[in-house]
């Protein structure tokens, strides 16, 4: 302790009196700063005047009428390690001068072989060393306190990033939470963590779904108060704001008091509550407990807010690849029952999905481009129109005859966009083959009926003109006409006539 002049307070306790007045003169000898001194005759009053007083140095006889020896030193030192002790003994014992330095005595002087300069010097030094020894203490805790939060940090950092490698990997949120809650407690050594999604009705009621504790702490069990959502409680807190809620010590906090005698039992002090949230609504919740009060610092909190974030992305990315994946498979099974083919192609040739129709006639894709698919080709054929839409965004129809002239298909194509943003090509196929055989034997058909028409309509001319030529000889030769219907005109006399 230092007093606010320039003056060095010295409690000297000495219960000999003619060792008191000796060290009196040796002081007076000091020059520079002033030397204010103090005495008292026993341990009990040095004691107590050490409560009341501040002083900068002591110095101590270890032979006084209430203690001996070196408990003497103990005594002093442990009630008040921060003020510098100077022990001044009439003992000559080398074995104590030792053990009391190394205890903490900032020097050993001998009665009787000391003077003013070496007292006045040993003073100066103890107090000097002191100082040193206060700075050095203080960088001490102060390295302790940023190791110990540094520490901290580390711990949050890895636990961070294990909790990111969840994410990313995550596709069903029950494991999600799972893992996130082991990863807390292992890695983020917390003592409990606990997973929780918010049911869709008007009350925030909540599931449990995941819980972790460390290897050596206990857990709330099922239907635990700690599960439950008492009005004031931080939890209830949580879901109501959609804020971050630390609760430093369960002990004193108000909003724990129906969480008290749970956390005594296993032994938790404090708590923080992350809400989960996403476009306004709360997903759920992740608690997070400590067998420390006041664990959840600034720079601890800010870490916890970035995993409460990536977790509630990681839920609704579930969900929202979920919900692609219900609506993928409705339109599946819908184009599946078509009795056309149908096929949906992706911009690089690939066939991502093909009906039962189009199976039956290709077969199974097994990863194959559509060329290689279909036709057992090594690059896109050059006579397909199919990817056309692609460029004008508009549908496109067109008629293929596979390679080995075996088929003729009627292709529609559409642009067509998939659940998920990705650009597509939804086509429709009809193999009009046997379509095809039949016109091309219906126009051969007709083209024999118009071959028999021209012939027969040639020989009925024929017979007209004969008839016609008859009615002339006849009539040359005076005799009745044998064709009257006929006349003597022949078909290239007679006018047009309609039919």
């Amino acid at each position: 302790m230092h007093t606010t002049d320039n003056s060095i307070r010295v409690l000297l306790i000495e219960d000999n009196p003619a060792d008191v007045r000796l060290i009196e003169e040796m002081l007076r000898e000091a020059k520079g700063r002033r030397i204010i001194l103090e005495h008292c005759p026993s341990l009990t009053q040095g004691l107590e005047a050490l409560s009341k007083n501040s002083y900068n140095v002591m110095l101590l006889d270890l032979s006084l009428p209430d203690s001996k020896g070196f408990n003497t030193f103990i005594k002093a030192f442990s009630t008040t390690p921060q003020i510098p002790i100077v022990v001044l003994t009439g003992t000559n014992d080398e074995e104590l001068a030792i053990k009391s330095v190394r205890t903490g005595a900032q020097d050993y002087l001998v009665k009787g072989q000391i003077d003013g300069s070496l007292l006045i010097r040993s003073i100066s030094y103890a107090i000097e060393r002191e100082g040193m020894l206060r700075i050095i203490q203080q960088e001490l805790i102060e390295r302790k306190a940023m190791e110990s939060m540094l520490r901290k940090i580390n711990r949050a950092l890895r636990m961070l990033s294990e909790c990111n490698e969840i994410v990313v990997r995550a596709t069903e949120e029950d494991v999600l939470a799972e893992k996130i809650c082991r990863a807390i407690t292992t890695l983020g050594e917390y003592q409990l963590a606990w997973f929780a999604f918010a049911e869709p009705d008007d009350d925030k009621s909540i599931r449990p779904i995941a819980i972790a504790g460390s290897k050596d702490g206990n857990s709330p069990e099922e239907g635990s108060e700690w599960f439950k959502r008492d009005p004031d409680s931080p939890l209830s807190e949580a879901l109501k704001t959609g804020k971050v809620v630390v609760c430093d010590d369960v002990s004193v906090d108000k909003r724990c008091s129906n969480l008290r005698a749970e956390a005594d039992k296993l032994g938790y002090r404090s708590s923080v509550t992350l809400p989960l949230l996403a476009s306004g609504k709360t997903l759920g919740i992740v608690q997070i407990c400590s067998r420390e009060p006041d664990r959840f610092d600034r720079e601890e909190l800010k870490l916890l807010d970035e995993l409460k974030e990536d977790v509630a992305y990681a839920i609704v990315s579930i969900r929202t690849e979920k919900a692609l994946k219900a609506e993928r498979q409705r339109l599946h099974n819908v184009l599946e029952a078509i009795p056309i083919m149908v096929c949906l192609l992706t911009p690089d040739y690939h066939v991502v999905f093909a009906n039962r129709a189009f199976r039956d006639k290709f077969g199974e894709s097994h990863g194959r481009r559509c060329y290689e698919y279909c036709f057992g080709k090594k690059e896109p054929c050059d006579f397909c129109e199919t990817y056309r839409v692609l460029k004008t965004a508009k549908p496109h129809h067109w008629q293929v005859t596979t390679p080995d002239g075996a088929s003729v298909i009627d292709v529609h194509d559409f642009p067509f966009t998939d659940v998920d943003g990705s650009p597509m090509i939804l086509e429709m196929d009809i193999d009009i083959t046997e379509r095809k055989h039949s016109e091309e034997k219906i126009l051969h058909q007709l083209n024999e009926l118009r071959r028999w028409q021209e012939v027969t309509l040639g020989r009925e001319d024929r017979n007209m003109q004969l008839k016609a030529e008859v009615n002339k000889l006849l009539i040359r030769l005076g005799e009745p006409i044998r064709y009257p219907s006929q006349g003597t005109d022949t078909p290239k006399d007679r006018p047009d006539e309609g039919l």
